[in-house]
């Protein structure tokens, strides 16, 4: 957005403002302003609020154009899923000036299958396009960061995952990219930089989260 001249004129407007204040921005919105919507991995039934948001955002706003920034798309099999499907390709096809970006290509065949009429483009995330300069020193240290949430799909403990890395001859540290206490806008920037300064004095991460590994991979540290 600073690249395209747009960002002075950019309101960000957070979750909570959204959820505590949307009748007022509804007042303040003109049928000709551009709509952004955050990407992540919030489209589908496993973080089904978020889901309903972002739907109710669209539902609301379908005269305005929108983009909704790369996601991840997915909806598991059963009857609630596909009624919540059905329920989504209807406000999308009457959102005529939609447009979703897909950060996989996985989510990008499902929703170009399942939302056919819908405007779609396969995108990388958005995280790659940033390019952090830090500069620290790489110790004999391999980084851990596994899932604590709904999205955890690995058989193995971390105490397994130790083990194993100590017998290859490294230290192992664990951390997270999620934070235990709220991160204002204002405090965003340096809470990255902190989370790029752990990563960057590795010689390897080990990950089940997207982020933690796209954030490896900007930063050149060598990642499983």
């Amino acid at each position: 957005l600073k690249e395209m001249g747009l960002s002075k004129h950019l309101i960000l407007i957070g979750y909570t403002d959204y959820m505590l204040y949307r009748d007022v921005i509804f007042e303040w919105v003109m049928p000709d302003d551009l709509i952004l919507i955050t990407g992540g991995g919030n489209m589908g039934t496993v973080w089904p609020r978020l889901d309903d948001i972002i739907t109710e955002i669209i539902a609301t706003y379908y005269k305005n154009p929108i983009i909704v920034f790369p996601q991840t798309c997915y909806y598991t099999d059963g009857i609630l899923a596909r009624k919540r499907i059905l329920r989504n390709k209807e406000i999308y096809l009457k959102a005529e000036k939609l447009k979703v970006f897909l950060r996989d290509r996985t989510s990008y065949e499902f929703f170009h299958k399942n939302f056919w009429g819908v405007e779609s483009f396969l995108a990388p995330d958005i995280v790659t396009m940033l390019k952090p300069n830090i500069i620290t020193k790489r110790n004999n240290l391999c980084l851990l960061c596994l899932r604590d949430d709904r999205e955890r799909d690995c058989k193995m403990s971390a105490d397994d995952f130790i083990r194993m890395i100590e017998e290859n001859g490294m230290d192992v540290q664990t951390f997270s990219t999620v934070s235990s206490y709220a991160v204002s806008a204002k405090r965003r920037e340096p809470e990255l930089k902190r989370i790029y300064s752990q990563i960057a004095s590795a010689r390897l991460v080990v990950t089940d989260r997207m982020h933690t590994m796209l954030f490896s991979a900007i930063l050149g540290i060598p990642c499983i």
